[in-house]
């Protein structure tokens, strides 16, 4: 739209050359033509009116000279009356058009500019304000899910730690209530009462028991003589206890058990009064923190009252 505007003020400025000169040389052609017509007539009549007198008619010719001299200065004023006009009118048309020009070719860098300038603080800024906000949210959102998490496996842990703590304590207390109950309803039967003991009375008797300090002797006192020894003093107590025999690859060995009335089987090596993992297929020395011996893989186990 620019350049056809360029191009239309170019072609209208020619037209207005062209039809400038062409007024310009009809005027001077007519005030010529009318000049001439007039000093024709006057040297006529001058030389006529000399002719009379008997003088030359030869002033004519300078009388229309000095007249075409005359008349040179306003034709000159005029021309560059317009002349002037004419830079001024150019003038104008160029500081309109290239204020048009210089504002589009402005407009379209600033815009370029401001564009990016505003593209980079914006996204600066929304990065910041979206981080606040998503960190916010996920902050609150984690907090009321671990919250939530952490209730119930706490719930169900102490559930199961009540439950537990619950059960040992009140069968303590049912077991001692009822032998009282039984003691004293004259319901004493001769011999012994021989019963399962609870996991804490388990621990108990083993702190109590000697059998674990009587020296080794693979001949005079080994693996079975010490499962007897601990059996016999269990028995002793009132309490219940089984004979525990263990295949290996190429040996044996024997310890005891108790079932505890609130951790079920309990297994002891009753040389040492430690608690005892046994299970098929897996090294005894490995499970249970012994020095390691590879013959020592579980092949089977025989639990016997």
């Amino acid at each position: 739209m620019l350049k056809f505007d360029i191009f239309n003020y170019r072609l209208n400025f020619s037209l207005i050359k062209i039809n400038y000169r062409k007024s310009l040389n009809l005027n001077w052609s007519s005030k010529r033509h009318k000049f001439l017509v007039h000093a024709r007539d006057a040297g006529t009549h001058i030389d006529e009116s000399k002719q009379t007198k008997g003088e030359l008619p030869q002033k004519t010719k300078n009388h229309t000279k000095e007249a075409e001299g005359k008349l040179t200065p306003r034709k000159s004023n005029k021309m560059l009356i317009v002349f002037i006009a004419i830079i001024v009118a150019v003038f104008a048309s160029g500081s309109l058009i290239g204020n048009q020009i210089g504002y589009g070719i402005g407009y379209q860098s600033g815009f370029k500019e401001g564009k990016k300038t505003g593209n980079e603080e914006g996204q600066e800024i929304g990065y910041e304000i979206g981080y606040n906000f998503g960190n916010n949210h996920g902050y609150n959102t984690g907090y009321s899910e671990g919250n939530s998490a952490g209730y119930q496996l706490g719930f169900i842990i102490g559930q199961k730690a009540g439950y537990t703590s619950g059960f040992n304590i009140g069968n303590q207390t049912g077991y001692l209530i009822g032998f009282n109950d039984c003691w004293q309803s004259g319901f004493q039967a001769d011999g012994y009462l021989i019963r399962d003991p609870t996991y804490r009375e388990l621990l108990n008797f083993l702190e109590a028991d000697q059998t674990d300090k009587i020296p080794y002797d693979e001949k005079m006192f080994n693996c079975i003589d010490f499962s007897a020894t601990i059996k016999r003093n269990a028995f002793n107590v009132g309490y219940n206890s089984f004979f525990v025999y263990i295949n290996f690859s190429s040996t044996s060995h024997s310890i005891v058990a108790f079932n505890t009335t609130d951790q079920g089987i309990v297994f002891i090596e009753p040389q040492y009064d430690k608690v005892l993992k046994i299970e098929i297929g897996e090294n005894y020395t490995l499970l249970n923190g012994f020095v390691y011996d590879p013959n020592l893989v579980i092949t089977r186990y025989l639990i016997v009252l």
